[in-house]
């Protein structure tokens, strides 16, 4: 990008929807910055900067800014760039918010004016910026200076990030390509060929918004308050003597607050405004009520770091295993965890500031993120590449009940075309891995999961169940799973002790001898470069890696470190204190130390062995995403491996392209397969 600039916008909230655009901040070069109000861009020649497109545009997630300048009536052309973006791929486990970057690549100096504006701040009793900009727009000029520094100062530091970012990126891309000549795609292509792009995609997703039935919304919001209700009633009918004490107290708490008589008077009994009402949401009555009232205490006497006792969901779930299920106690217990599970879908789904709760417009407007820290404090996308989302997380929808029938077509007319991958992650492995058995299964049409279970139980006729332990072990397996793993996790509760499956697991690579090869190859190039790279450039480091170097394989029983800056390194960095033991180890100190280092070399080897297949998966959906875009149809959101378009009834002869399009996003060495779904509603 030859002739680009930087762009900052300040406002008085995070939310397009909902907050207004003070003004746009532009670094024309390096310290050459200049701040605009709204106002002043209106006709100006800043407002054709904007809709050039040869000039690129520049920001630190861009997308942010770019929404509201749309917002505002403003058009805004050109290629696109995004220090939070490129600094996600130079590393992915790295933060990437616009502070902490500046700091750890061009110094402490270039965060000072954060100190400044939070002095600012607190002198005019303001959280942030944007109650600064809000005040600026009731009371003009009163803080338009000092907000024009604070997004000059910005747009300088991103400037100058972007620099060095971009120069750093080259020299990677450069690294891995001389140090591996087979790679063809490198982080640069990764970024430019996909990540970039599809910042337009999801800008237009994230402005259209998706349409929720509101007779659905309010159905269900019914249904979780009846529950609700229901549960409360049933809490404190069981819990009546014990609460009628409690708020006795609460009651004579009150009372005594009140100096006159008059004001004693106006304290009523059991209520929500003086406080003398038990609260199920307080984690203080409940811990008393369950401790000291119902005898919780006699099974447990853990209290918080501030003293109180423990209520935590998880806490309770455990103590819920010890206590008799038919006691008053353990009913209660029951009692309540469902009441809490239905209060977290109130919170969750139907509340006014869940992201579920549609706009006045009928809508919810999800964000979808690829990665980092953006200005709304908003972290999202995975270290695979896949999207996520937040406001509400699309990527978690639940299977069962109304949410996802609250997702309905914008227009009566149109319905939803879901398009999923079919066993995209096994298709993916027998490409990578060039197994021929895998190759040959997917292109003759043959079921891999039937195939892998006749062939290891020995069994001609499956039953359901049968067949799912195929598929148990395919989908493990393709990852390297332990046979100790796939014992605890699946097997263990089928009967099946630790011998059997590790013939399971030695079996399966007996069957598919090409994966095996693969994994084994893997595991080499992750050990020489502490870092695995996907078939599109996305690059995962893998520096826990380096723990293995330290460990003594030749000692079975033990993980002894035999390298002293090994040892060092674990030390500092393991806090082998915090370690639990396997029955089997002595507990000292060294044998924890050994164990957690093993622990971590053990976990980034199982993100080596994921990423490549994951990521490859995610790239292919995202460019499918691209292309679909790029045909002018609809796209309402994306889950996983899914797309979602919507379409015209009368268009329905249009989903052949749909499935043509996926299917034909990538040249594997087995066929892409995609299943599709006509819905009325996402929950159909």
């Amino acid at each position: 990008m030859n002739k680009f600039i930087v762009i900052d916008v300040e406002t008085t909230g995070v939310n397009p929807q909902t907050a207004s655009m003070h003004g746009l901040g532009i670094a024309w070069e390096e310290d050459s910055t200049d701040y605009y109000t709204l106002k002043e861009i209106y006709g100006s020649n800043i407002e054709k900067v904007l809709a050039d497109e040869t000039v690129g545009k520049i920001g630190h997630n861009i997308r942010f800014d770019i929404k509201f300048l749309l917002k505002a009536g403003l058009k805004v052309n050109g290629p696109l760039g995004d220090t939070m973006l490129i600094a996600k791929e130079l590393d992915v486990d790295q933060p990437v918010g616009l502070e902490l970057l500046a700091a750890k690549y061009l110094g402490p100096w270039a965060i000072e004016h954060k100190i400044e504006i939070q002095k600012y701040c607190s002198k005019y009793q303001c959280k942030h910026i944007g109650e600064i900009c809000k005040d600026d727009l009731i009371h003009p000029n009163m803080h338009a200076h000092i907000i024009a520094k604070y997004c000059k100062a910005d747009c300088n530091i991103t400037f100058k990030l972007w620099e060095v970012l971009k120069k750093k990126f080259v020299e990677l891309d450069s690294k891995i390509k001389n140090a591996l000549p087979s790679v063809v795609k490198g982080p640069i292509e990764y970024y430019t060929e996909e990540v970039i792009p599809l910042e337009k995609v999801l800008l237009k997703l994230e402005l259209s918004g998706i349409k929720i039935d509101l007779e659905v919304f309010k159905r269900y919001s019914a249904e979780l308050s009846k529950e609700q209700g229901e549960l409360i009633f049933k809490l404190r009918r069981d819990c009546l003597e014990h609460i009628t004490k409690m708020e006795d107290e609460l009651y004579r708490i009150a009372l005594s607050k009140r100096v006159s008589e008059k004001g004693k008077a106006k304290v009523k009994k059991s209520s929500d405004s003086y406080k003398t009402k038990f609260n199920w949401q307080s984690s203080a009555h409940i811990g008393e009520l369950l401790y000291e009232h119902l005898g919780l205490q006699h099974f447990s006497t853990d209290k918080t770091k501030t003293g109180k006792w423990n209520t935590a969901e998880k806490h309770l779930s455990n103590i819920r295993n010890l206590v008799p299920a038919k006691t008053k106690l353990g009913e209660i217990l029951n009692l309540y965890a469902q009441y809490k599970k239905v209060l977290k879908k109130i919170t969750t789904y139907v509340s006014t500031s869940s992201g579920y709760y549609p706009k006045s417009d009928g809508k919810i407007y999800p964000r979808y993120l690829q990665g980092g820290f953006g200005k709304d404090d908003s972290q999202g996308g995975t270290a695979t590449g896949r999207l996520s989302s937040s406001q509400p997380n699309l990527q978690n929808l639940p299977r069962q009940g109304l949410v996802k029938s609250m997702f309905i077509p914008s227009d009566k007319d149109n319905v939803f075309v879901v398009l999923d991958y079919s066993q995209l992650e096994l298709r993916i492995a027998a490409h990578l891995s060039n197994d021929d058995k895998l190759i040959e299964s997917f292109n003759k049409g043959i079921d891999l999961h039937a195939q892998t279970t006749q062939q290891i139980l020995n069994i001609v006729d499956l039953t359901p169940e049968q067949r799912a332990i195929g598929k148990t072990l395919n989908f493990a397996l393709i990852y390297g799973a332990s046979a100790w793993k796939l014992y605890k996790e699946f097997f263990e509760k089928l009967n099946y002790n630790i011998d059997e499956v590790s013939n399971f697991r030695e079996s399966f690579f007996k069957l598919y001898p090409g994966y095996e090869k693969y994994l084994r190859l893997q595991l080499q190039f992750m050990l020489k470069y502490l870092s695995v790279i996907s078939y599109y450039g996305r690059l995962r480091r893998l520096p826990d890696l380096r723990y293995y170097s330290g460990l003594n394989k030749k000692s079975k029983k033990y993980f002894l470190p035999i390298d002293p800056v090994q040892r060092k390194i674990q030390l500092e960095d393991l806090a082998p204190e915090t370690v639990i033991l396997p029955d089997n180890l002595e507990n000292t100190f060294e044998h924890r130390l050994y164990w957690a280092a093993y622990k971590r070399a053990r976990h980034a080897e199982n993100v080596g062995y994921n990423h490549p297949i994951q990521s490859f998966g995610a790239s292919l959906t995202k460019r499918s995403m691209l292309a679909i875009h790029k045909k002018c149809y609809k796209i309402v959101t994306q889950v996983h491996d899914s797309i979602v378009v919507e379409i015209s009834r009368k268009d329905l002869t249009k989903v052949q392209d749909l499935v043509n399009i996926m299917e034909s996003v990538e040249k594997l060495k087995v066929p892409l397969k995609v299943d599709v779904k006509i819905r009325e509603s996402l929950g159909e």
